[in-house]
């Protein structure tokens, strides 16, 4: 009875260990400033240490994020319609291109904001973009997106998913 009961513990102790792990390079990962696409939304987060999540948009709806099951939740203070707001990036985290989903349903996709690449290099592909939307910019400037886009690409920074949007925007706004 005795050696189950220590089997039992020691198994338990190597699963919090481990989830411990998980969670503290998900949260080390995640604590920066990530370039978030909600729907039609597009805005920079801010997660800090300590749960505490940032709106660019928004600095006066300051939000908590957790780790929960295979989510990473964020929870705003702000009411919408009635409905207590949140969204998840899915575990793991891809720095390139991260999925979630919003309580409204609509897809949320992320990159992290690293050193080197502007936030307006890693908007995400439906942030309006004078420049790429607006089919009276000159081809010249659309060159050189597509150039900055390719140059994300070939560091890593972006995805080859978010790459191919960005092309096929620049390409639509000719």
């Amino acid at each position: 009875m005795k050696t189950k009961q220590t089997i039992m513990a020691a198994i338990i102790a190597v699963m919090l260990t481990t989830t411990f792990a998980q969670d503290s390079a998900t949260e080390q990962l995640l604590i920066g400033r990530w370039a978030t696409h909600i729907g039609g939304y597009s805005c920079v987060l801010t997660f800090q240490p300590g749960g505490l999540v940032t709106v660019d948009r928004e600095p006066n709806n300051p939000g908590r994020w957790s780790i929960k099951d295979h989510f990473v939740v964020m929870e705003w203070r702000m009411m919408e319609h009635g409905h207590k707001t949140w969204e998840s990036f899915d575990l793991p985290l891809n720095p390139q291109g991260t999925h979630g989903r919003s309580w409204s349903g609509r897809p949320v996709i992320a990159s992290k904001i690293t050193d080197g690449a502007t936030e307006s290099m890693q908007q995400p592909i439906s942030q309006p973009n004078p420049s790429v939307s607006n089919p009276g910019s000159n081809s010249g400037n659309q060159v050189e997106q597509l150039q900055i886009f390719k140059k994300l690409l070939d560091q890593g920074l972006i995805s080859k998913e978010l790459y191919d949007q960005k092309v096929k925007a620049i390409i639509d706004g000719m």
